[in-house]
């Protein structure tokens, strides 16, 4: 990060205080505390195994109840992760391979890199009949989206992501093999959803037979081993849980004075609106 140009820096931070400003206090009063905390703390931990707490003290964790399992760094240190993956991850240590491949774009400036300057951030309004209370309509980009020589750039961080991530990941003391299987839980959800996505992340992303190869290759390479996995706790599950039934209720309130109806997806997201099946 120390690589960007101060222009570049001032404008990033002015742009993020100003689009922060009015929603920080609903980004930090969170209504699933136990979640939020758990997260935070697992963010920190895993930055100071590997020494980078300076580079990652701005990161500004933001929980998203709608996307699936889709998490991500956004410009400016804004670090989206998806309830659900907290919730279906298999363990803590695919949670863990997610937020350290998502660090490294941070300490890296991925983002910032590809788009300099020509960034914005977004403080959508929510939908009436969604959301339940996330930071899912907090986001940030680039006006007009990547051209192709900034999707093509993006491909080769992620690329330096996986690898990097990886040791971050090992470093925390969690088991190598989560970069992998946390791919393929993506994939198997894709598989039951295909309108949550695609494998390639809309062409910004690796194809997923490449970037398994790559972490493979990675792990042996550094000797790195299987290790024992760590559960998230029953106390988090619990909260995500209630959490969605809350959503679905909320939405069910809204969609059926308009003869509509509601339900959760594989993925464990709440649709919109929908015709009642007959």
């Amino acid at each position: 990060r120390s690589q960007l140009s101060r222009g570049v820096r001032v404008a990033m931070e002015k742009k993020r205080a100003e689009a922060t400003k009015p929603i920080h206090g609903k980004l930090l009063q969170h209504e699933m505390p136990k979640t939020r905390a758990y997260v935070e703390k697992l963010v920190r931990s895993i930055a100071a195994a590997s020494g980078i707490q300076a580079q990652t003290s701005d990161v500004l964790i933001a929980l998203d109840r709608s996307s699936g399992l889709t998490s991500g760094m956004r410009l400016g240190g804004i670090l989206t992760i998806a309830s659900q993956l907290v919730r279906r991850a298999r363990a803590e240590d695919e949670l863990a391979a997610v937020i350290a491949h998502e660090l490294v774009h941070h300490t890296h400036a991925h983002p910032e890199r590809v788009y300099g300057s020509r960034f914005t951030f977004f403080g959508n309004e929510r939908a009436p009949a969604g959301g339940g209370g996330d930071d899912s309509y907090f986001t940030s980009g680039a006006t007009g989206g990547p051209t192709a020589e900034e999707k093509k750039q993006m491909l080769g961080f992620e690329v330096e992501a996986d690898i990097i991530g990886l040791r971050v990941l090992v470093n925390a003391g969690y088991d190598p093999e989560a970069a992998v299987t946390v791919l393929h839980a993506y994939d198997e959800l894709l598989q039951k959803e295909p309108r949550m996505g695609s494998v390639d992340g809309g062409g910004l992303h690796p194809p997923r037979a490449a970037r398994t190869a790559g972490l493979r290759e990675a792990m042996k390479q550094d000797g790195m081993t299987v290790s024992p996995r760590r559960p998230v706790p029953s106390e988090v599950i619990e909260e995500l849980a209630d959490a969605l039934k809350y959503d679905l209720q909320r939405t069910l309130d809204y969609c059926k004075p308009r003869g509509e109806t509601s339900e959760i997806t594989a993925w464990g997201t709440v649709t919109p609106c929908i015709p009642v099946k007959k």
